[in-house]
């Protein structure tokens, strides 16, 4: 809390302020942390193919000294023909206008310019650092593109389900993406790339998996003994089922429909809760639409929990060609120990003729025609606890989140205490 040193902190010493005495702490303590990254470890000797002598070896502290040493280095070596020529190259003139823009930076956020003219300071360092960012990119150019920041993502278009699914590699996150969990997307080759949209993850693939058969759907069990025997390699990825509407969600629908299955995307998050699911006896899940996605993140943690003895999805769906589309690819075979329980309601899906029949899937999934009764579905999950934790979550339209909070704070009032409601909203 004190001024670092002295009396002042708000008020400014000459042209700057100077900051409390534990974020200086922490300034110096980045500095020296900075310093010594980029100098431990950085092997000098004598005969080394790039920089034969040991005084061309110092020279990468930070990007003003970088510049400084550098120039020197082309100087001593051609002298100023020699500069002249690289300020030719492209990596060589973005970092210099790097450097002087950085430099610039850090001149115009004196106090006086904050004080005086915060609007010209503000559009300057909005403006400056936008020039950084891109002349930095052009600077680690030579390295091939071991730098650049957006990532590379699959996107196909299933036509019949109307879904994009977009696969992002997420193999050198230092986070590992949790259920639950929504991020925001940007797509870097749009025509509006600054537009991001939150979208919540369906599921992780794991970096290395048992058995190809973790892959094979929910409606594709007749494959499994020709995947028993194979062990592969997967890159750990993020997969997100997007419904196309209008807008982002369409342009991306079009492209990928076009055959352009290769996405550059930025992946800002997470966002939102991961909820301890895995601690309840029972688990009913309430979805409508894309709303799948949700206990589809779970369902993997869900399965593994030696806690949990049942998981009920109850999935409001219009097209058959989504649910089957989910079901094949998304669901896992592997759900077949009887612990989840999967009944999907087509309220667009086949006649209501007596005579018709519903879409031959899986005898682990039901599949019914018409709208869930939310009630009656709470209702007997509560009853079917039989006393035991029961975790209720909704995650679909505004009418089916409200009757199912009803449902619940019902089924609390008649005793069955151990009965939690959550939500999880496309909306706010």
């Amino acid at each position: 809390m004190p001024a670092t040193f002295g009396y002042k902190c708000l008020q400014n010493v000459g042209w700057c302020t100077i900051p409390p005495r534990v974020e200086s702490l922490i300034i110096v303590v980045f500095i020296i942390l900075n310093t010594l990254l980029c100098v431990i470890g950085y092997p000098f000797f004598d005969g080394n193919l790039y920089f034969p002598t040991m005084r061309s070896q110092v020279s990468t502290l930070q990007a003003v000294i970088h510049s400084i040493g550098y120039t020197q280095l082309v100087l001593d070596d051609g002298g100023m023909p020699l500069y002249k020529w690289y300020w030719t190259e492209y990596f060589w003139w973005t970092g210099e206008i790097a450097t002087i823009s950085m430099c610039a930076i850090l001149g115009f956020s004196v106090f006086w310019m904050r004080r005086q003219l915060y609007e010209t300071f503000l559009v300057l360092h909005i403006v400056l650092s936008i020039i950084v960012l891109i002349t930095m990119l052009g600077h680690v150019s030579i390295f091939l593109g071991r730098f650049d920041f957006p990532i590379f993502g699959k996107m196909t278009y299933h036509p019949e389900s109307n879904t994009v699914r977009l696969v992002v590699p997420c193999s050198t996150s230092i986070y590992k993406p949790a259920p639950g969990t929504f991020y925001y997307i940007y797509a870097i080759n749009d025509k509006r790339p600054w537009e991001s949209h939150p979208f919540t993850m369906a599921y992780t693939t794991p970096e290395r998996q048992p058995s190809q058969l973790e892959r094979v759907g929910l409606l594709q069990q007749d494959l499994r003994p020709q995947y028993d025997a194979l062990d592969e390699e997967v890159e750990p990825s993020m997969t997100f089922l997007i419904r196309p509407y209008d807008s982002f969600t369409s342009r991306i629908r079009d492209r990928a429909a076009a055959g352009k299955s290769k996405a550059r995307v930025l992946v800002e998050g997470p966002y939102g809760t991961t909820h301890a699911f895995e601690k309840f006896e029972h688990v009913l899940f309430i979805v409508g639409g894309s709303g799948i996605v949700v206990p589809l993140s779970y369902l993997e943690v869900l399965n593994r929990s030696q806690t949990v003895k049942s998981v009920t999805i109850v999935w409001s769906v219009r097209e058959p060609a989504f649910a089957e589309e989910v079901l094949k690819h998304d669901v896992p075979a592997t759900i077949h120990n009887g612990k989840v329980d999967i009944q999907v309601y087509l309220t667009r899906g086949f006649s209501s003729d007596p005579d018709a029949t519903p879409p031959e899937w899986s005898k682990l999934v039901n599949v019914v025609s018409g709208r869930p009764d939310v009630h009656s579905t709470v209702e007997y999950a509560a009853y079917r606890s039989d006393g035991e934790s029961l975790a209720v979550v909704s995650c679909g339209p505004a009418i089916m989140a409200d009757d199912s909070r009803q449902a619940s704070v019902s089924m609390l009032a008649r005793g069955f205490h151990r009965i939690e409601y959550f939500q999880e909203a496309f909306n706010w």
